[in-house]
């Protein structure tokens, strides 16, 4: 059964875990996420001991321009600047950070004076009222003889934190795969970065500088003899996966498919990926206290795609490569000679959609073919590329009579990795051509007659048929029957 609970029982708690709950109730508004994201200005301490530093740091979502001009204080020479950044992924979110500090050296005892200062950060002033400095001996840095006067928490952060840190062995690696060991030379290959943490990985980390890092990781990942159609990883977003029969969770950084216009192997080195990595207290404190940030290399295996010449053939080097079928259209399959009508060939396929092109048809006089209007859709989907090209041709033939189309050109070739052989996609459809208009709308008309709607329409007038001749037979009988008993009266 519960007591009931009085506001008295707060003076009643001991005097130790009071104490805690008053540091508690002081810094929980500071373990809250920050929502400002302006750069900001802060003072270190006001006192400090002699050969210790007072600091002056600035933080900034955005990078920080490296000449930032920090004012002088008269008595406390500059020792120098530090700078960190950090970037954090919060469901699939990248923020970063940036500081820069600059220390200023405690080297006699008295009190300094920091005139109000500002500091202009992009279109933004900072500015700080200054402060007044007071440099003391270092033996009395420590304890003050009065117990009020006595901070419980200094020997906590400065002296036993230090010493009580321990590195925790983290369980991911960086891979960088593919998924062919061997392609022909323009056929593609999905190739990905990823960092892969394993979901019993205990080990806290943060990705470190990862706009910068990816720049120069990508001029060693994509190699000069292959186009490229990147995937354009906007968020980074864990992603299940079960490697050895063990849980990862995949971060995917860089991905792409790539096309090799020769046949050189292509051979990437190993690509190193810094990241942050949080040392943690043998003495777990509160709000984020209790770790450490330090820093950790990852690394990949080299990478070697084997890449195949094409057999032998005189259009190699000059056909595309990978696998695709074909669709077509003719707005109209009859017409009258000097009229024109519009035809669409689309090459649909796994492949190098941006890279394929139509072969050149030869001049006709009797077949006019205007340049086509050229149309693409490209889709990327995990590890495929795939898409449609269409080719929209205006067609004016001159003459009469019948035009096969494969006959005329419109066919293109293609490698099919399927078979591993060439292939042609040739158009099927034939264009009758009347020599006048008259002559035109007559066989049309005759033709919307019988095979406007392919078989369908074909199958009715059969039926049709078939039932007239029914009636036709049982109006004879019916005639016969009547005709029989009129005779037998």
């Amino acid at each position: 059964m519960h007591k009931p609970f009085h506001f008295a029982h707060i003076f009643t708690v001991p005097k130790l875990h009071f104490f805690w709950l008053v540091v508690f109730c002081l810094f929980a508004p500071f373990s809250l996420p920050a929502q400002d994201q302006k750069p900001t200005l802060e003072l270190g301490k006001k006192s400090v001991a002699v050969k210790q530093a007072f600091t002056i740091t600035i933080t900034s979502p955005a990078d920080l321009p490296a000449n930032i001009t920090f004012p002088d204080i008269k008595g406390m020479p500059k020792a120098g600047t530090s700078s960190s950044s950090s970037t954090t992924i919060i469901n699939g979110n990248i923020s970063s950070t940036q500081s820069i500090t600059q220390r200023y050296s405690a080297v006699v005892e008295g009190s300094f004076r920091l005139p109000p200062f500002s500091i202009k950060i992009s279109d933004l002033v900072l500015k700080s009222a200054g402060a007044t400095i007071t440099v003391v001996p270092a033996e009395t840095e420590q304890r003050s003889t009065d117990p009020f006067a006595y901070d419980p928490l200094e020997d906590f952060f400065e002296d036993k934190r230090a010493r009580t840190y321990q590195d925790i062995k983290e369980d991911a690696f960086l891979a960088l795969s593919a998924d062919k060991e061997s392609v022909y030379a323009g056929e593609g290959f999905n190739m990905k970065l990823s960092l892969l943490v394993a979901d019993n990985n205990k080990a806290e980390m943060d990705f470190y500088d990862l706009p910068n890092q990816l720049s120069a990781i990508t001029k060693k990942i994509k190699p000069n003899n292959c186009w490229e159609e990147n995937f354009g990883i906007n968020s980074i977003e864990p992603i299940n996966r079960t490697i050895n029969g063990k849980a990862y969770k995949e971060y995917r950084i860089w991905q792409a498919s790539l096309y090799p216009l020769d046949n050189k192997t292509i051979r990437i080195p190993s690509i190193g990926l810094k990241m942050v990595k949080y040392k943690v207290s043998r003495d777990p404190f509160f709000a984020g206290l209790d770790r450490q940030q330090a820093f950790t290399n990852f690394r990949t295996k080299p990478l070697t795609i084997i890449v195949k010449n094409l057999p032998p053939h005189p259009m190699r080097g000059q056909v595309a490569v990978g696998f695709f079928t074909h669709t077509e259209r003719i707005a109209q399959p009859r017409i009258a000679a000097g009229t024109s009508t519009a035809y669409t060939f689309s090459i649909n396929g796994d492949g190098n959609i941006s890279a394929i092109t139509f072969p050149k048809l030869a001049k006709s006089d009797n077949l006019e073919v205007y340049p086509p209007t050229i149309s693409q859709n490209v889709y990327r989907d995990q590890s495929r590329v795939f898409g449609e090209k269409k080719f929209s041709f205006l067609l004016q033939p001159n003459a009469e009579g019948s035009y096969q189309l494969g006959q005329n050109g419109f066919k293109w070739m293609f490698f099919n990795t399927k078979t591993a052989r060439y292939d042609s996609l040739v158009s099927r459809i034939t264009l009758r051509v009347f020599p006048s208009t008259k002559a035109f709308s007559k066989a049309t008309a005759q033709y919307d007659a019988t095979q406007t709607f392919s078989n369908r329409l074909i199958y009715l007038d059969k039926a049709e048929a078939l039932k007239t001749i029914g009636n036709m037979v049982l109006l004879f009988l019916v005639l016969a029957t009547a005709g029989t008993i009129l005779w037998r009266r």
